[in-house]
This record gives structure tokens, C-alpha cells and sequence, in this order.
């Protein structure tokens, strides 16, 4: 396996090509670092999308983001963001990178919302097997939703798990959190 350097430079390498022949603008490297290597990226359904060699419909893109319709959509307007460089998970990714990411889906969310005014809209991104991450590539599920549309995001807000509502538990780890978060 190549070293973290190797792998961020393959990827600048292919992203600063692709977009220099194609759109004209550059990608500068620090918009790409931490992208995962080239053997799970060239396996990536979402890294041919991105690369042209993969069918989409497309609906949006910048140097950074792609936004496309999902192909099993769960209402109609869902559609997905990702980052244009391979990150398998957010923790793959620079805060930077990410909040590239967050704006485009602010973009699509909005324009979902104005387009086919549904109820609301569900904004939802999931980091590994366990969380429901279907791809192994960052991606945002940007979707609408509609009364009585029965799709559940899966916890209880009404359970009777007393410790999961403990004052003192959530005090806790609040603490522990806003500790790693100092640094």
C-alpha cells in the first residue's frame, strides 16, 4: 500500500488532469488531502461517476462535489452529494473537504425543497456498515419528504431506555466530547 503522501499526490495527480482538460480550473492540493488509494477508488461506483464511466443524472457539480439522482430513490428528488476525491468515511476527510460538501448540499437541498415542495427534507450521511453506509464513499442522501411516505430514521425518541436520557450521562459525555474537541 502506498503512504499517505503517495496516495494524496495520485489523487491531486488525477484530479488536477481531469478538470484541467475538461473545465479548465485547477484544484489546488489542499482540497484533496486524505483521499483514499487508487485499488479502492478505481473499484468505486461513485469514483466512475465522477470519472465519466458510470452512468448518472446528473444535477449538479463544482471542482469539489458532484450531486446526482440515486438510482433506488426512496422518494422521487432523492439524490446524493459526494466529494469528487475518493474518502471512504468523514473521518477519511479534512474539515475543509467536507464543508465543501455541505455546501453543495445545502445548494441541492434547497433547490429539492423549491422544485418539488415536499413536507420537509431529510439530510442523511452515514460513516460505516453498521451506520447503514451502503458505498464506500462519502455521500449525502438529500432526501424529500412526504407524509406517510414510512421512512424511518431508526431510533425511539419515546423509548423507555432510562440511562440513554440521563441528565448526568449526557453531562458526561458532553464533557468528554468538548475535551477531544479543545485538543
Amino acid at each position: 500500500m502506498e503512504s499517505g503522501h503517495q496516495i494524496e499526490a495520485t489523487n491531486i495527480a488525477y484530479f488536477r488532469r481531469r478538470y484541467d482538460c475538461e473545465h479548465g480550473p485547477r484544484i489546488e492540493q489542499t482540497e484533496f488531502t486524505g483521499g483514499q488509494d487508487d485499488m479502492r477508488a478505481s473499484d468505486c461506483i461513485f469514483c466512475k461517476i465522477v470519472a465519466g464511466t458510470s452512468d448518472s443524472q446528473e444535477i449538479y457539480q463544482d471542482e469539489t462535489t458532484l450531486a446526482f439522482m440515486d438510482i433506488r430513490p426512496a422518494n422521487d428528488g432523492h439524490c446524493l452529494v459526494i466529494p469528487k476525491a475518493h474518502f471512504e468515511t468523514v473521518f477519511d476527510m479534512t474539515p475543509a473537504a467536507f464543508a465543501g460538501v455541505g455546501s453543495t448540499v445545502a445548494k441541492v437541498a434547497r433547490a429539492v425543497n423549491e422544485v418539488l415542495r415536499p413536507g420537509g427534507v431529510s439530510l442523511i450521511q452515514a460513516n460505516g456498515e453498521l451506520a447503514g453506509q451502503s458505498v464506500l464513499h462519502v455521500h449525502v442522501h438529500v432526501l424529500p419528504r412526504r407524509t406517510d411516505d414510512n421512512l424511518l430514521i431508526n431510533w425511539d425518541r419515546n423509548s423507555n431506555n432510562e440511562r440513554r436520557f440521563d441528565r448526568e450521562r449526557i453531562a458526561e459525555i458532553a464533557e468528554r466530547l468538548r475535551s477531544r474537541l479543545r485538543g
